[in-house]
């Protein structure tokens, strides 16, 4: 009754095809899913079917790794930003159709600064704030919420002021969270 499935752990789950049937087949089964995706080797509909199968008792990570084209393809070695953008966006539609919503979590490691001579990561220039902007204004749009600028404004400055052990996790909605490690 409390197992877990765990489908990541250096790896990716999607590039493994049958992996949608082992879902669908643990989920009948009863078994609670973790996921951790770059959404990269998905398209719509298997986006939607795999939304289709996670429940509220499921768990699924994405991650997004860079805030533009350069600085993701920079990262994420052979990875297409244009994809992961558009796979993001059909995520976030079809948790917003579905009842039975899994917890998604929007994942970034910020590590977007420059090693200093010293050895110490220089991260007052970096765009963790172009990040937080470009994604949370697609989650808000994806689930049609009225927000302003000032919103954007206020989570970034909650970054800002709560990073201080390196991480930030923070609701962007419902059962979705924005993580920054």
């Amino acid at each position: 009754e409390n197992t877990r499935l765990n489908l990541y752990f250096f790896g990716e789950t999607f590039l493994h095809s049958p992996a949608l049937g082992m879902i669908a087949y643990a989920k009948n089964a009863g078994i609670r899913i973790e996921i951790s995706t770059n959404v990269l080797s998905l398209n719509e509909e298997e986006i939607c079917n795999l939304m289709a199968l996670l429940d509220q008792d499921d768990c699924l990570v994405l991650s997004l790794d860079g805030y533009d084209k350069e600085k993701y393809e920079s990262i994420r070695k052979g990875g297409n930003f244009e994809k992961m953008f558009q796979n993001f966006h059909w995520i976030i539609r079809e948790h917003h159709r579905t009842q039975k919503k899994p917890m998604v979590i929007a994942q970034a490691i910020n590590n977007w600064g420059k090693v200093q001579e010293s050895g110490i990561l220089n991260t007052e220039n970096c765009s963790v704030e172009e990040f937080i902007s470009l994604f949370l204004t697609e989650i808000w749009t994806s689930v049609e919420r009225d927000f302003e600028e000032k919103d954007i404004d206020n989570f970034i400055h909650q970054y800002k002021t709560e990073h201080q052990n390196g991480e930030f996790m923070k609701m962007a909605g419902d059962k979705i969270c924005f993580y920054i490690k």
